[in-house]
């Protein structure tokens, strides 16, 4: 897993843009390399979910954190789990070497 910041940029942030792609191509050669022994690998990019660090039960985490995201709110982890889940699966015995948004459309245009 990394984070938004792979594709979408902040001025003072290059060193976390470049370990976020880093980890993004080591998925794809991990995959190329571990595929031939039945090991898929994947990356999830997950976007702002509501956890402990975007708010608390007295202060709903809103407005700035989920303004820029279309679906107009804060992930649950649970979907982040669900996505895990289904990767561990062998719904997933085909998919290997991906990179899954896990966003609302955060990065949409």
């Amino acid at each position: 897993m990394s984070g938004l910041n792979a594709f979408k940029g902040h001025a003072g942030w290059s060193h976390v843009s470049a370990s976020k792609m880093g980890a993004i191509g080591m998925t794809r050669v991990l995959a190329a390399e571990l595929a031939p022994h039945g090991i898929m690998v994947n990356h999830i990019v997950p976007g702002a979910f509501d956890t402990s660090q975007t708010g608390s039960q007295s202060d709903p985490p809103t407005g700035q954190w989920a303004a820029g995201i279309p679906v107009g709110r804060l992930g649950d982890p649970a979907e982040i789990a669900r996505v895990c889940a289904f990767l561990c699966s062998d719904a997933a015995s085909f998919l290997t070497g991906q990179t899954i948004h896990v966003n609302g459309g955060a990065l949409a245009p």
